[in-house]
């Protein structure tokens, strides 16, 4: 956006500005218009920002799929890990139940021959 000083200059002049305080005025107006736009975004700069965040999103958005696949499988080992445990388990309670049947059957014909 473009500062039209002259017309500044004539709109002053008209109001009765003396004509070196209404140029100069024109000129202040104008520096410090262009210095302010000089801070604002281009639609380039904005477009620019908005490719670089998309991008940005993307990645994370693959890096969390990835990491959410190694969570599954990770799950899955554990879930095939805690199988084998419990079977594991399963398997020692009958022997504790075979050992505990044999020491009964044990303690029942000490006890009758002791007698």
């Amino acid at each position: 956006m473009s500062v039209d000083t002259l017309k500044i200059y004539e709109r002053l002049k008209r109001h009765e500005m003396p004509e070196s305080t209404a140029r100069e005025l024109a000129e202040i107006l104008k520096e410090n218009i262009e210095e302010a736009q000089s801070d604002l975004a281009t639609k380039r700069d904005i477009k620019d920002v908005s490719l670089t965040v998309e991008s940005m999103r993307q990645d994370a958005k693959k890096d969390i799929a990835i990491a959410v696949e190694t969570l599954r499988k990770e799950m899955e080992t554990i879930r095939k890990e805690m199988e084998t445990i419990r079977k594991e388990m399963e398997a020692m309670k009958y022997d504790i139940i075979k050992w505990l049947v044999g020491l009964i059957v044990i303690q029942t014909v000490i006890s009758k021959f002791w007698k």
